[in-house]
């Protein structure tokens, strides 16, 4: 994990990330803070975990006579 530095005076995640530290951290944006590199990859690798545990593929019902498009990327 990255050291923060004492002067840093954005917002700080303690544990996971929360509901309330992404507020905080949308009201820094708007006063023009940064966010610290080290919060940044928290949130990279957080997502990443949640993401991973999602299933890769989702089954839908489409009923008779009725389509289903996909667009995007679906790789």
């Amino acid at each position: 994990m990255l050291d923060v530095e004492s002067q840093y005076s954005g917002t700080r995640i303690k544990g996971d990330v929360t509901l309330d530290f992404v507020k905080k951290m949308m009201d820094d944006f708007k006063n023009q803070k940064c966010l610290h590199k080290c919060y940044a990859f928290q949130i990279v690798l957080q997502t990443r975990e949640m993401l991973k545990a999602l299933p890769s593929l989702v089954d839908i019902n489409v009923p008779d006579g009725k389509h289903f498009t996909v667009c995007g990327d679906v790789q």
